[in-house]
């Protein structure tokens, strides 16, 4: 009986180097195909489309890569059941990747704010039911169509990844050929820094700007005004607050998948809690979103 084709599905999280993972996958796509391996490139998201990209390629593995598989996931912007179904002739191994919580947290608030999609005060974010819980319940959605097994939870943390390398580790977890050197830079979309995305925040509330002059003036700023890359948004007290809500969740993550190391998956938990540089534009920041809800209400 013939094996069946292989789909690795790498749902991608913020801030764990998922552009990366794509930047490899599509210059190699070419050394890739010759190696019985279809990249469709990102988006991926689009059951017509893999269906085509299926039936053109019958005995080819294939590989996705696609944060939208984690954000939407639920959502009807990603009809998951449909793609099983263009999928179900293929053993599905799903990867995702995570971050310590309260780096992933920040790059979340950060997208929000560069966007304008998300919650403006940073105590709303964190209280959002939606980010106060969110590993536990997705993973759980993704078991209910792939099964336990199937699916690989990997840490995003420089001593735990295979070589210290996000394409290496990616590559010896899934099982797809190493088909060239690792030329990739390994950061190869560096989350914006803590000033510039209040900055972001304050341009958008409180003069108006359109985000593409909100991104031309951020692509001006100097590196005395953008800050330094090692400052945050978070406090002390909300990354101690952070790490106390998310820790169980991973204990619970790194007993089920076995991943990970003991007892909660992340080796440098201690790390989060040490003095941290705040931007200074933390304070302006929330001084505003005070006024404007008091002016609101």
């Amino acid at each position: 009986m013939a094996s069946k084709r292989r789909c690795i599905l790498h749902v991608g999280t913020m801030k764990t180097a998922t552009t990366t993972v794509q930047s490899w996958l599509s210059q190699n796509a070419d050394l890739l195909k010759d190696s019985g391996w279809i990249y469709p490139g990102w988006p991926c998201r689009d059951a017509e489309r893999l269906a085509d990209m299926v039936a053109e390629n019958p005995e080819a593995n294939l590989v996705i890569s696609d944060e939208g598989y984690w954000h939407f996931a639920g959502t009807a912007r990603l009809d998951l059941d449909a793609i099983l179904r263009v999928l179900q002739g293929f053993d599905i191994t799903l990867v995702v990747y995570f971050r310590r919580p309260d780096a992933f947290l920040e790059a979340w608030f950060k997208q929000g704010i560069k966007k304008g999609t998300g919650a403006q005060s940073v105590r709303d974010f964190l209280d959002n039911p939606a980010v106060r819980r969110v590993v536990l319940p997705r993973l759980g959605y993704f078991e209910t169509r792939f099964g336990r097994r199937n699916i690989i939870v990997a840490p995003f943390e420089k001593t735990q990844l295979r070589a210290g390398s996000i394409i290496t580790d990616f590559l010896m977890r899934t099982g797809i050929p190493a088909v060239a050197p690792e030329e990739v830079a390994e950061r190869e979309n560096v989350s914006p820094s803590a000033d510039r995305m209040l900055m972001a925040g304050l341009m958008r509330s409180v003069f108006r700007l359109s985000q593409k002059n909100i991104d031309a003036l951020l692509g001006c700023a100097p590196a005395a005004v953008a800050g330094q890359p090692d400052t945050t948004i978070f406090t002390v007290d909300e990354i101690e607050e952070i790490m106390v809500r998310y820790r169980p969740d991973f204990e619970t993550v790194q007993k089920h998948y076995g991943t990970g190391v003991a007892p909660a998956f992340f080796e440098s938990w201690t790390e989060a809690i040490r003095p941290v540089h705040v931007t200074p534009l933390r304070a302006a920041y929330d001084l505003y979103i005070e006024n404007m809800k008091r002016d609101v209400a």
